[in-house]
């Protein structure tokens, strides 16, 4: 979670951290602990996912023509990148270190899923109009079901995140509320 901990209002947490989501991601940081809650007692594999800032290539914020490194003000520490304690990895579950937005890029995520057996990824996180429509896009691209619970993810903004969602249920993926989602996992055999 780029945000850490931190419940600080948007404009307050972007003086210090240039990634940070703000106080509107707490609701979808509750929503996603439910069907964690619901995914882990029902023995759904859980797979999360984490950018690196160590990783080669890592440098997400190069994206300006002549800009050879990113300002020092948005170079990241390990830390900032770590779990919520209530979204935190438990033992057996997978953890995958990403270098860029989507969970499928350059990561052992597509064989790790075909190991598993996995048609269907039910897709939580932030940003909705980064990392969660990037994965969308790339797990509907290896053939897998997307579902996004609309409200186990978020945006810094409204807009951005209102766009993602409505490009993403028209081409990609099935954007449901998560207490659907989790009704859909209970008839599960």
């Amino acid at each position: 979670m780029v945000f850490g901990d931190d419940r600080r209002p948007l404009l307050e947490g972007l003086a210090d951290n240039p990634l940070y989501v703000g106080s509107e991601a707490w609701p979808a940081v509750e929503a996603q602990r439910v069907l964690l809650g619901v995914a882990r007692e029902l023995g759904v594999p859980v797979v999360h996912t984490t950018g690196d800032p160590n990783m080669p290539g890592f440098d997400w914020t190069r994206r300006h023509a002549g800009q050879r490194a990113a300002p020092a003000q948005w170079r990241r520490d390990p830390d900032d990148f770590r779990f919520v304690d209530a979204l935190a990895p438990r033992e057996g579950e997978f953890v995958v270190a990403k270098a860029a937005p989507s969970a499928f890029f350059g990561t052992s995520v597509p064989a790790l899923l075909q190991m598993l057996g996995v048609d269907s990824v039910i897709v939580c996180g932030e940003s909705t109009s980064g990392c969660v429509r990037a994965t969308a896009v790339d797990a509907a691209s290896h053939r897998l079901r997307v579902t996004v619970p609309a409200d186990c993810v978020y945006d810094r903004h409204e807009a951005a995140h209102a766009i993602a969602l409505f490009d993403l249920a028209a081409k990609y993926a099935d954007v449901v509320p998560s207490a659907d989602v989790v009704a859909a996992l209970r008839k599960l055999p």
